[in-house]
């Protein structure tokens, strides 16, 4: 699964909740796995608590709070289930970054790929270092996005 910004963390959020009973049921195909096999997040946050995206000043009307159903002080719990980076466990499933030059989109990313490394999970990390959030939609940093999830992908299924 892949997602570029919230796709990213949404993307990440679905690799890291693999097989938590909570987010399983009976919608879709169940003669398949809903397991997610690999996970490629291009500039996702994946910790809306850590300081790069919580102390981030927001006007009542953006769209995280609307999602989040408010701001973290009225919806912490909401706020801590949203970011991947609490699901990650010894199961996850081999994930890829590619990172903008924007920090607060990978706000929590190092400590994730800590733990990720610590249990033995497969990560890449690449960086394109621009200011321009949505770079993986033009040259020339088009062609190097797609060289980078096509080498992550062989080489998470060639394993």
């Amino acid at each position: 699964i892949s997602g570029c910004s919230a796709g990213g963390q949404l993307a990440a959020l679905a690799g890291m909740t693999n097989g938590v009973e909570q987010f399983e049921g009976a919608q879709g195909n169940n003669d398949y796995s809903s397991d997610i096999q690999a996970v490629i997040d291009i500039d996702g946050v994946v910790d809306f608590l850590a300081p790069a995206s919580l102390l981030i000043k927001r006007k009542p009307n953006t769209y995280d709070l609307k999602w989040f159903g408010g701001s973290f002080e009225e919806m912490p719990k909401t706020w801590m289930d949203a970011s991947p980076a609490f699901w990650a466990n010894e199961k996850s499933p081999p994930i890829m970054f590619i990172n903008s030059g924007y920090p607060r989109f990978h706000a929590g990313q190092s400590e994730m790929l800590e733990g990720l490394n610590r249990w033995g999970v497969y990560n890449e990390v690449h960086v394109v270092d621009v200011k321009v959030h949505p770079f993986w939609l033009f040259d020339p940093w088009f062609s190097p996005t797609v060289e980078y999830i096509t080498d992550f992908l062989r080489k998470t299924f060639s394993k």
